[in-house]
This record gives C-alpha cells, structure tokens and sequence, in this order.
C-alpha cells in the first residue's frame, strides 16, 4: 500500500527490527546511510 510503519534513525552499526506486531504480507526495507541505499524485500508469513 507504500505506507510508512516504521522510521527511525540509528548510530550503530547493528539495527533489530521487529515487525511481530505488523500484519502479514511483504514489506521493503529501506536503509539509507551517506554513502550508499540498500533496499531489501520482507515476507511476512
């Protein structure tokens, strides 16, 4: 539905998300730092 449900910023280089409370489906995971983007796909069965 391309709806935000988590933002935040971090200073470490180890981030746990937990997406227990989230409804199944599949998420993008967005990451984004000065030097690069990473986009990663989540499936939540």
């Amino acid at each position: 539905m391309g709806q935000v449900v988590l933002e935040q910023q971090i200073n470490s280089s180890t981030l746990n998300i937990n997406l227990a409370h989230q409804p199944k489906g599949i998420y993008l995971v967005k990451i984004n730092s000065e030097k690069e983007s990473v986009a990663q796909k989540v499936v939540l069965e």
